[in-house]
């Protein structure tokens, strides 16, 4: 990801409703798991510190491990108070092991090889311990955003599934999310994809208002996706479990 990108993403994060929801979603899957304070969780590509922060809020005494390649990523995460930070990425063993929970949101397609990452990022964790995973959804979906922020592949339900059975993962849940405005970002992605001059994310606040409204929607979105999952959306979320 390009320096400006993780000084853009540091600006929004905690407020933007694609992060609010995102997050939202993690620390429930994680409560739900049982997390307590004190357990360790290693976030693997912590970017910017937006999810320690989450998480800090939730549990002030998490036992917390964030790595990322990126230096202009973890100059942001130590002033968001993030404790224990390492310069690595993906490509490398975890810098921590026996873990009870690992998070890696929107990261792993920057790995050079995904399965071995995520064998690598199983054997970390302890016997019983979740892994949490947020990738972007279908190709045709990708745009200028994708350039900007170094997203290397996006991923279909049934390949992020298989990925993880391949790795030795017990698959609980691998579901798309960020439904409603697929067509929307689809339509603009294919409309901007042949722009001219520098590639820049989509990461911009909205009005107060339509943020408030997306972070309502997308939680209530949520909920019914439990019951239905979708066929389609922007981002694919699994939890899965080393047996």
């Amino acid at each position: 990801m390009k320096p400006a990108e993780h000084l853009r993403m540091a600006a929004v994060e905690e407020s933007h409703w694609w992060y609010r929801a995102l997050r939202r979603r993690v620390a429930a899957d994680l409560a739900a798991d049982g997390l307590r304070d004190g357990d360790s969780v290693l976030d693997a590509g912590c970017g910017t510190g937006g999810t320690w922060k989450a998480l800090a809020r939730r549990w002030p005494q998490l036992d917390y491990t964030g790595m990322d390649p990126a230096e202009t990523a973890l100059e942001a995460a130590r002033a968001a108070g993030a404790p224990r930070l390492f310069r690595q990425g993906l490509d490398e063993v975890p810098p921590v092991s026996n873990v009870r929970a690992i998070l890696s949101l929107d990261t792993l397609y920057y790995a050079a090889d995904e399965l071995a990452a995520l064998r690598r990022l199983r054997a970390a964790l302890s016997p019983g311990g979740c892994l949490v995973l947020n990738l972007p959804a279908f190709e045709c979906a990708r745009g200028r955003h994708d350039e900007a922020v170094g997203v290397a592949r996006r991923y279909r339900r049934e390949q992020v599934r298989a990925l993880l059975l391949d790795a030795g993962f017990a698959v609980e849940r691998c579901e798309y999310w960020n439904t409603a405005l697929f067509p929307v970002a689809l339509a603009w992605r294919v409309a901007t994809r042949s722009a001219a001059g520098e590639a820049r994310s989509d990461l911009a606040m909205p009005p107060a208002a339509l943020n408030a409204a997306l972070a309502s929607w997308l939680s209530i979105e949520g909920k019914i996706g439990r019951l239905a999952p979708p066929p389609f959306g922007l981002s694919v979320y699994a939890v899965a479990r080393r047996s």
